[in-house]
C-alpha cells in the first residue's frame, strides 16, 4: 500500500546510493592474520572477525602442522596455552601480520616484546564496510586523544629529574 507521502513532488531531490559510487577497496598485500590474544575473545568478537574471512581458532591438534600449511585468515591464539606458544617458536612468522590483543595491564609483559608484533589491541576495531579497512585499522595504533593530566604528570616528571 502506498503512502500518501509518496505522492507528494520533492522538496530535496534523492540520491540513491549505487553500486558504482563507491569504488571497491582492493590491494592489501595478501598476507594473513594471526591474533594472539591473552583474554578469551566474545563471541561477537569472533563473528566480527568471521565476517571478514574463515577463522581458525587454535587448537592443540595443529601443533605439529606448520603455520603456512593451516587454513584461514584470522588465525586466533590463546597465549595462555603452552602449545600455543611453542608453535610460536617452531615456526617463523614473518609471512603473517601479527597483532596481540591484550588487557591493558599485559601491555608491559615481556611476550609482547618476545613476539614483535605489529601492533597491539585492546579491543578489535569497529566494523568497517570493506574488509581492506578493517585489516588497515587491525595493523595501525590507535590515535590517543589529549590529555591535561597527562600533560601535567610528564610537566612534574621532567621537572623532579
Amino acid at each position: 500500500m502506498a503512502s500518501i507521502l509518496d505522492n507528494l513532488p520533492a522538496v530535496i531531490p534523492r540520491n540513491e546510493l549505487k553500486a558504482d559510487d563507491v569504488q571497491s577497496v582492493a590491494g592489501g598485500d595478501g598476507k594473513r592474520y594471526i591474533i594472539i590474544h591473552s583474554r578469551n575473545l566474545t563471541q561477537e568478537e569472533k563473528d566480527l572477525l568471521r565476517s571478514y574471512g574463515e577463522v581458525l581458532e587454535y587448537s592443540p591438534a595443529y601443533t605439529n602442522i606448520p603455520l603456512a600449511k593451516l587454513r584461514f585468515q584470522y588465525l586466533l591464539l590463546d597465549i595462555n596455552l603452552k602449545e600455543a606458544r611453542v608453535l610460536l617458536q617452531k615456526n617463523t612468522i614473518e609471512d603473517f601480520h601479527v597483532v596481540i590483543l591484550c588487557r591493558w595491564w599485559e601491555q608491559e609483559l615481556p611476550f609482547l616484546q618476545q613476539i614483535q608484533p605489529e601492533n597491539i589491541l585492546r579491543n578489535l576495531p569497529a566494523r568497517s564496510p570493506f574488509v581492506e579497512d578493517f585489516n588497515r585499522m587491525l595493523l595501525q595504533s590507535k590515535i590517543s586523544s589529549p590529555s591535561c593530566i597527562l600533560a601535567i604528570w610528564k610537566l612534574v616528571k621532567s621537572a623532579l629529574n
